[in-house]
């Protein structure tokens, strides 16, 4: 009885290592995520008014962006993208 519940255990830890082990390789499979920011983390990381931002993405839609409830999220590779291109 004793040695049908420790290869018990062991059968257990074996089929948790691999589960955890195909979780890993999955997540190493999925492609990196963009960094997504609301408007007041771009306004501190970019140094630039919450007024212009605002206006240069969602009034003038600029720079695509998600809403989520009453917050503006936006990518901000893309934003970099588009401050680039109108600078050239």
């Amino acid at each position: 009885m004793n040695k049908k519940t420790d290869l018990e255990k062991v059968a257990v830890q074996v089929k948790r290592t691999l589960t955890a082990q195909k979780r890993k390789q999955k997540l190493a499979e999925l492609p990196d995520c963009p960094v997504l920011l609301s408007l007041n983390e771009l306004t501190t990381k970019t140094g630039l008014s919450y007024s212009f931002l605002r206006r240069m993405i969602v009034e003038e839609r600029q720079v695509p962006y998600i809403q989520v409830g009453t917050k503006y999220i936006i990518n901000y590779s893309l934003f970099l993208q588009r401050l680039n291109e109108k600078g050239d």
